[in-house]
Formats: C-alpha cells, structure tokens, sequence
C-alpha cells in the first residue's frame, strides 16, 4: 500500500499535468482571440480620438455668430447687408 501524503502528492501532480496539457491546447485560441481583441480596442480608441478632433471642427457657425457684414457697394447700409445676409442663412437652414 501507499501511504496517504505520497497518494495525494501523486493525485495533485496527475491533475497538474492534465491542467497544464489542456492550456497547452487552448492557448492559441486563447492568444488569437486576445490579438483580436486588442486590435479592436485600439480601432475604436482611434475611431474615438478622430471624432473628438474633427466634430469640433465641423460644427457649423450659427447665424448669431456673424455680427458684421462686409460688400464692396458703398450705396447701401451695413444694416441692409445684414439683413440680406441673415435671410440668405435663414432661407438655407429650412
């Protein structure tokens, strides 16, 4: 008979073994699907750093936003030129 510690000690190192061969085996399943995953974090981090520069930049200027009017027509008043401007952005946003 075999004493019960060198019965366990043998028990722990079976199980090892069958541990250690079974993530042998998944282990390139395991370090595709980590590559895989880390390509599509860093994709969506630089999706995400593209939007954050370039929404800002496309952001469309208001009417409110332009207080002055310039034309090389010395007849009428830079009110006129104002209100003209201001129809023609109002006429393009509907």
């Amino acid at each position: 008979m075999i004493e019960e510690d060198k019965f366990e000690q043998l028990w722990q190192m079976a199980e090892a073994g069958r541990y250690g061969e079974k993530m042998a085996r998944e282990y390139p399943s395991w370090l595709q699907r980590r590559r895989v995953t880390a390509r599509a974090s860093l994709g969506v981090a630089a999706l995400l750093l593209v939007a954050g520069v370039a929404l800002p930049m496309m952001h469309s200027k208001s009417a409110q936003d332009f207080d002055k009017v310039y034309c090389n027509r010395d007849g009428q008043s830079d009110a006129y030129w104002a209100q003209v401007a201001g129809e023609m952005l109002t006429i393009q946003a509907i």
